[in-house]
């Protein structure tokens, strides 16, 4: 995951954030081997696979979309308990709340212990908390919820990732069924370590800093497409909310499922979603190696975003989109949005009424190229 801290320096040593841009790559003459055999999804689904590989090197057909929108329909009583795919952390804490607000049994808080240099953030709102941690720092429970454990056990007796359910809850703790299988869970610790020399030994010695401790789990009605990487499912409804926004996004949601028939989406897809990283393409297609520039955004820029963001002035931009196209948009209510912290993302959007889709939609703060404030919306009506 690439931080937007980190962006400039990496793209500027190495020319982008992928392993084939790292010189021991390019340096050497190392042979490369396809993995082509299919395992998540059967050998019976033939047009689901080609689908899944369409979207992968973007060659997607006007069939292929025809296909994912056959399975744009409400959901079938076989897939109420299927796994909520969304893009943002708050839609899938809003899906997980009422989830859990419909099981009929008492609710169980457990707060995290904040130990070391973290004690400083005890001042922060606990939603802040919430999306700062590997687990939640206040944890809700009741009996019968799904939940994911985020922290492999080292008895084995989980993975980070495992689905299950809790079965008994309450103050003296909790125990989950996985696979069939019960077990007691109890707190782990998190650890901020700090690599330091010893002058004397001339060892590099780690230390540990800062630490945090909570059960190592969270609710899993639902989480987000970034959560679900590695993890395969029998059925699960994809929600897009106002579209994808990032390379390989469409193709993560929908290969986590063994069949396309055990997929529900909720929006339509069409082609602004499936977006793939050009250089990713010009790499597997034929070894291309595509460096990028880092474009830094002039400061006046931003000023002039937080100040009419300040004054709740409208405002008119010109931005970059993902595929490198410059769009025009006149916006209004604009806010700080922070929905994309699970992808590595804090304070780098804006969520705001975009007067062009005549609809709420999220930018991202480092794609706007120009910003001019203007003092009424005139023509443009909300």
């Amino acid at each position: 995951m690439l931080h937007d801290k980190d962006e400039e320096v990496i793209y500027t040593r190495y020319g982008g954030e992928y392993f084939f841009h790292a010189p021991v790559f390019q340096n050497f003459n190392l042979p490369v081997r396809e993995l082509t055999t299919v395992v998540r999804q059967s050998p019976q689904q033939i047009k689901f696979k080609a689908l899944l590989d369409n979207i992968r090197v973007n060659r997607v057909r006007d069939t292929d979309l025809k296909l994912l929108q056959s399975r744009c329909k409400k959901p079938t009583a076989a897939h109420k308990h299927a796994l909520y795919l969304t893009t943002t952390r708050k839609a899938a804490n809003g899906f997980n709340k009422k989830k859990l607000d419909e099981i009929d049994s008492a609710p169980f808080q457990f707060e995290g212990t904040l130990l070391g240099e973290y004690e400083k953030l005890q001042d922060l709102s606990h939603h802040k908390l919430n999306n700062k941690f590997p687990a939640p720092y206040i944890l809700e429970l009741k009996k019968g919820a799904q939940i994911m454990m985020v922290k492999n056990d080292p008895q084995k007796r989980w993975a980070n990732g495992s689905i299950g359910k809790i079965s008994k809850v309450g103050r003296r703790g909790i125990a989950v069924i996985i696979d069939d299988k019960e077990y007691k869970v109890a707190p782990e610790q998190w650890s901020e370590i700090q690599y330091e020399l010893d002058r004397d030994t001339g060892a590099i010695e780690p230390r540990v800093v800062a630490a945090f401790v909570q059960y190592p789990l969270q609710l899993a009605f639902a989480m987000t497409i970034h959560k679900s990487q590695g993890k395969t499912f029998s059925k699960i409804t994809i929600d897009t909310g106002t579209g994808a926004f990032a390379h390989g996004q469409m193709y993560v949601a929908l290969s986590r499922c063994t069949t396309l028939q055990g997929i529900t989406l909720v929006n339509p897809v069409d082609k602004r979603d499936i977006i793939v990283d050009p250089r990713v393409i010009d790499f597997y297609t034929g070894g291309k190696i595509t460096r990028t520039k880092f474009q830094k955004q002039s400061p006046a820029v931003k000023k002039a975003l937080l100040e009419a963001i300040s004054r709740g002035n409208p405002i008119t931009i010109e931005y970059r989109k993902t595929r490198d196209e410059i769009s025009k948009r006149t916006i209004s209510r604009v806010e700080i949005c922070n929905d994309y912290q699970d992808n590595g993302y804090e304070d780098a959007h804006i969520r705001a009424y975009c007067h062009l889709r005549k609809a709420e939609r999220t930018f991202k703060i480092d794609r706007i190229i120009t910003i001019k404030t203007l003092r009424s919306l005139g023509r443009v009506s909300a």
